[in-house]
């Protein structure tokens, strides 16, 4: 049973909708290689790639993953129509729990579970989980105000 007592959410057409994405992952790949290149001056190592695996530079690994990860939560987002009549408080509430899930992504370097040419620092840790909460709080930030109807 939908509640009819909330006023029904609109969000804006899916171009303004994807604009509104594409200047979210802009602006978090920009905050994300600024919290890259502070970390990393500052002596942290950012070598996060299995031994064998020839990795690419990681201000691009910074920029892909900001990029993938807040155009896959605009693809989200413009769904949300379909599914709620308040697509704009559900994707908050939703946005907010998969951030605190990405959370655990960075966490999972220290558990060895991955054989890493060097121990992961607790430095490189918080500038990465750093790196999430910039993309996640940018991306509904912007998606929840900029692609309102």
């Amino acid at each position: 049973m939908i509640d009819q007592t909330l006023p029904r959410e609109q969000i804006a057409s899916p171009t303004q909708v994807w604009q509104a994405g594409l200047l979210a992952a802009v602006i978090a790949s920009v905050g994300n290689l600024i919290v890259y290149f502070i970390a990393n001056a500052a002596g942290m190592a950012f070598n996060l790639m299995p031994a064998d695996v020839p990795a690419p530079p990681f201000p691009l690994v910074v920029v892909m993953a900001t990029f993938i990860g807040i155009l896959l939560a605009t693809l989200v987002f413009s769904l949300m129509p379909r599914f709620t009549q308040r697509p704009i408080s559900m994707f908050r509430i939703v946005g907010g729990v998969a951030l605190v899930l990405s959370f655990l992504q960075p966490l999972l370097l220290t558990t060895g579970m991955m054989p890493l040419p060097e121990p992961v620092s607790t430095g490189t840790i918080l500038a990465l989980e750093l790196m999430h909460v910039i993309a996640g709080v940018t991306a509904i930030y912007l998606l929840t105000t900029r692609a309102r109807a």
